[in-house]
């Protein structure tokens, strides 16, 4: 009997940036798509956020148990990302927030 690995090691897209609970979507080469859950640690975590839809990146994802086909991200080697820019004054990012409102015609 063969037993599936939790573990997966795959170079990705992101295709929904990550949102502010930690979850975001990932699309393999093979075209999986991978519903993030969350992270392992806060060096990662900071890695993910700074991703835009269509960044590549290589991941190790380990099965997120309970969490119907969720994933937690153990590790990620992305290109360097550059961070948004902080604003001294009001302390918020350059990078917009995602609008889940539709525009009035």
């Amino acid at each position: 009997m063969r037993v599936a690995s939790s573990t997966r090691h795959r170079s990705c897209t992101v295709t929904v940036e990550q949102n502010r609970y930690g979850a975001m979507t990932l699309r393999s080469a093979a075209d999986r798509t991978y519903q993030v859950v969350g992270s392992e640690s806060p060096a990662v975590e900071e890695t993910l956020a700074r991703l835009t839809a269509g960044s590549e990146v290589s991941v190790t994802l380990t099965r997120a148990h309970g969490r119907g086909d969720g994933w937690y991200v153990a590790a990620v080697d992305a290109p360097e990302v550059a961070r948004p820019a902080i604003h001294e004054r009001t302390g918020t990012t350059d990078r917009p927030e995602p609008s889940f409102r539709r525009e009035s015609r």
